[in-house]
């Protein structure tokens, strides 16, 4: 399973967070609500340790961070925590 990472923007917001899911990319593309082109061109497999142990620990669930210097995996969040709606676009 490969862990891919890119930057979405959250539900009902313009705010821009980092994105992370254990899983494929068409996964990604559902999780977030973006085109599988678009994951394909913007989002890359990361090798980042601390998110690969954060996506690994919750397979095929998209986990979100706000901030760039992510220092724990506590850091990352279920974006289902956060809405009970679809997840917005990635590419708006």
């Amino acid at each position: 399973m490969k862990v891919y990472g890119g930057n979405f923007f959250l539900p009902g917001t313009i705010k821009q967070v980092r994105g992370i899911i254990a899983g494929t990319q068409r996964q990604a593309a559902m999780a977030t609500g973006s085109s599988l082109s678009h994951i394909r061109t913007y989002w890359c497999q990361t090798g980042n340790e601390i998110e690969l142990a954060a996506a690994m620990a919750r397979p095929g669930v998209l986990l979100w961070c706000e901030d760039r210097a992510v220092k724990s995996v506590e850091d990352y969040k279920d974006i289902q925590s956060r809405t009970k709606g679809p997840v917005g676009r990635g590419e708006d």
